[in-house]
């Protein structure tokens, strides 16, 4: 067969050897190397990777020899995947280094769990939990039960930007952090070790992790025992109220807009956000001279389009923006001036801009994206090769840069230049898109991955509103924040888990010893106007030990007088505990001498 070598230059010119060893060897045709080097003489080159459809165009090869050593995994997938569609037979060739340190398939044991239950399967719709999961930060509590850990096992294999594992028994964690991390081990987990049941500290912790996707598995499950146990079982129940939040309002700068909507600079964003039956961010769309108007604090994220300049007041309040936890997202273009760029950004841009680059002006022959951090919760999405290739895209122009460091580079062009980089100011997040947003300089919008690619930088850089309180058994709450004060208290009532209507004849809803779920009504409304719960404190639940002054305080009120006097009738505190030994030794002596009495006796018995 006619085959073509796609790989290093080193592991073409490796394999080629290799080749050379068997009795019918494939004809080699030449190589395709990666890196976006161009070739330098020292083997029959074909051209670069990014040129790979038009190669094929030209030689038509039978077979396609892959060669990658096994780091480049993202890289050897999204090729093999390529030549798929080229309609490419395709055979990967493990360089010879990893033959020999062992890198590659491995055995695993399968086992038929409908034939080892004895049961009928139930099918999951997998591309419907795919949809649910992939790319999103998963929090599944009772982690290590019987129901938590296999939901566990079945979320780690749909590529879940994040893994959060929370149980209360330290064996049960340990047991399935460690199955998940054998199983999974590219999978970011967090092993939390918690009582969901203590409502402050597990709003915390969901504020601090930020999870999207929530199992709750954490549950009594044997009704006889709990029968037995009415108080841990009622313990064990937390209420909470999830609201139906608006559409997130996203807040995008044209700096370049025009009559022609087609050549406007929002063009693109702007149909991919306001997409109609599918409400999920609401794209609000201004101009830099209009932009001091604006409250930043309204909007999820801020998003500068090939913007020029901006006030410096409006800047400073878009730098504190981001340094509260605002997202930022600035996109370049023909209208950026690096020095002006530079002046006014130095606070938030996670690069240096230096000249433009002009690859292509005749939108032939551009770079791609081939570094890209797969891990990183915008391209974890994009890690399995069936959601899309990120190195379809052509980028004719963009700006040289000069990243604050190199960890801040998510994504790098073929030729080694920065395409993406992030930047955390404070609480906030800024990425930086060295091209621009729309078509001009380059051929992103129009790829399938655009929009997904669009969508998960979003969520990523998104600031997150703050969660429903927790109410304790007891405590007043306030219904101002219910909307129900002033002449509204008369014409409102609440409804009590169960089931009860008290009137109020205050903003101050004091009757709270009932823990659930408490309902708001207004008279003359179908529906309730607002929901609050109520849970039994924590605290009553708390095993952990107190220290020993604590102890003391509670079993006993001794006052520091009392404490004194009985120090005072103690002359000699050694004295007076040597006297209480004393005893001891006499009932020793008596345990002794009992015991030889006794062998004596039994000795003279047995005789």
């Amino acid at each position: 067969p006619r085959a073509i070598l796609i790989g290093p230059t080193e592991c073409c010119r490796q394999l080629e050897r290799q080749l050379d060893l068997m009795g019918d060897r494939p004809v080699s045709l030449g190589w395709v190397v990666s890196g976006g080097r161009e070739p330098d003489g020292s083997g029959p080159v074909l051209g670069p990777l990014r040129e790979l459809d038009a190669i094929v165009a030209r030689t038509r090869p039978d077979l396609a020899l892959v060669t990658f050593p096994a780091v480049m995994n993202r890289l050897v997938t999204a090729t093999r995947t390529r030549l798929r569609r080229l309609g490419v037979a395709d055979r990967f060739m493990p360089t010879l280094e990893d033959q020999v340190a062992g890198v590659g398939p491995r055995s695993r044991l399968e086992i038929d769990p409908g034939a080892l239950l004895n049961r009928t399967p139930r099918h999951i719709d997998r591309q419907a939990v795919r949809r649910v999961i992939a790319g999103r930060r998963v929090l599944i509590t009772g982690a290590g039960g019987s129901i938590g850990s296999e939901l566990a096992r079945i979320v780690s294999r749909y590529d879940a930007a994040e893994l959060i594992l929370v149980e209360r028994s330290e064996n049960a964690l340990f047991e399935i952090d460690r199955q998940i991390a054998r199983s999974a081990p590219e999978l970011v987990r967090t092993a939390l070790l918690h009582d969901v049941v203590d409502a402050a500290a597990t709003l915390e912790h969901f504020r601090r992790l930020r999870p999207q996707v929530i199992f709750h598995a954490a549950a009594h499950k044997h009704v006889p025992m709990m029968e037995d146990h009415p108080a841990a079982a009622v313990d064990n129940n937390y209420f909470f109220i999830l609201e139906n939040q608006s559409r997130a309002q996203i807040l995008a700068v044209d700096g370049e807009p025009d009559r022609d909507l087609t050549r406007d600079e929002l063009f693109f964003l702007d149909r991919a956000l306001n997409l109609p039956g599918y409400a999920r961010f609401s794209l609000i769309k201004t101009t830099s001279k209009k932009l001091p108007q604006f409250d930043f604090s309204e909007y999820r994220a801020v998003i500068l389009a090939n913007v020029q300049d901006l006030p410096r007041a409006t800047a400073r309040r878009l730098t504190y923006y981001v340094r509260s936890g605002g997202g930022l997202i600035i996109a370049l273009g023909d209208r950026i001036n690096p020095n002006i760029f530079n002046s006014l950004f130095q606070e938030l841009t996670p690069a240096t801009l230096n000249n433009r680059a002009f690859r292509s002006v005749d939108r032939e022959n551009g770079v791609i994206l081939a570094e890209v951090d797969y891990q990183h919760p915008i391209f974890r999405l994009f890690s399995d090769a069936g959601q899309g290739d990120l190195s379809t895209a052509q980028f004719y122009q963009y700006f040289h840069v000069e990243p604050l460091s190199p960890e801040s580079v998510l994504a790098a062009f073929d030729d080694g230049s920065p395409a993406i980089l992030e930047r955390k100011v404070g609480s906030g997040k800024v990425i930086l898109l060295t091209s621009s947003l729309d078509s001009e300089w380059n051929d992103l919008p129009v790829k399938a991955m655009y929009l997904p690619l669009l969508y998960q930088t979003l969520e990523y850089v998104a600031s997150q509103r703050k969660g429903q309180k927790s109410f304790l058994v007891g405590n007043p709450v306030s219904l101002q924040r219910f909307g129900v004060v002033g002449e509204q208290v008369r014409q409102a009532s609440i409804k009590t888990p169960a089931g009860h209507g008290i009137d109020l004849d205050g903003d101050l809803f004091e009757q709270t010893s009932e823990p659930g779920i408490y309902e708001v009504w207004r008279k003359g409304q179908k529906q309730p106007a607002a929901y609050f719960a109520v849970n039994v404190d924590p605290k009553e639940s708390d095993l952990a030990g107190l220290p020993p002054e604590e102890l003391q305080a509670k079993v006993a009120e001794v006052t520091n007088d009392e404490i004194q006097t009985a120090s005072l009738t103690i002359d000699n505190p050694g004295v007076h505990l040597e006297k209480h030994q004393r005893l001891w030794r006499f009932g020793i002596l008596l345990a002794i001498f009992l015991l030889v009495g006794e062998t004596w006796l039994a000795n003279r018995t047995y005789r």
